[in-house]
């Protein structure tokens, strides 16, 4: 198989978006005036314990009344924890 100028795809803004999770992250904090250190953390300790991005966008941004999941908030301090402690 060759690899030539044919495999490249540029993305359009929307695409870009959808696929790179910092880019979703960074304008998602701005939308909601939060830390976008904070939800990276968020994000990825709900991908860490299988919890669909849009309940962490319903659950702490939206601030709708969702039952809490003691596995996504245990995640996220392990990983808040690990992160000082580079620090």
């Amino acid at each position: 198989m060759t690899y030539d100028e044919t495999n490249i795809k540029r993305l359009s803004e929307e695409e870009i978006t959808e696929r790179i999770m910092f880019v979703r992250i960074q304008e998602l904090a701005e939308e909601y005036s939060t830390d976008p250190y904070w939800l990276t953390r968020v994000f990825e300790a709900a991908h860490m314990v299988h919890v669909p991005e849009q309940y962490v966008i319903d659950k702490y941004l939206k601030k709708q009344d969702l039952p809490i999941i003691p596995e996504l908030q245990e995640a996220h301090r392990e990983i808040m924890k690990a992160t000082f402690m580079c620090r």
